[in-house]
């Protein structure tokens, strides 16, 4: 590992955007976890290594735009998520 410090700034939103839709009430850990993998998947990585590094790495309407695109990519996989076979197999 490179330093614990370093993180991607993407998995911050998108733990932020889990909390603020209400998803960990509504799914369990592991389809959250399939989830997360799901969303950062298809969003391109920033990674930082302090939150305050974010200012000088992207500018405001970069900020917003990112946010946008892990709401959007957040509910176009969530349908996935909810139609995994393999959770209805562990219900069954």
């Amino acid at each position: 590992m490179i330093s614990a410090e370093v993180h991607n700034y993407v998995e911050r939103i998108l733990g932020q955007k889990i909390y603020e839709f209400g998803l960990h009430d509504k799914y369990s850990a592991d389809q959250l976890a399939d989830l997360c993998c799901l969303v950062l998947n298809q969003i391109p990585p920033r990674y930082i290594r302090h939150n305050v590094d974010l200012l000088y790495a992207m500018s405001e309407s970069e900020q917003i735009e990112l946010s946008r695109r892990v709401t959007e990519t957040l509910f176009e996989l969530e349908a996935r998520v909810q139609s995994d076979r393999r959770q209805q197999e562990r219900v069954n």
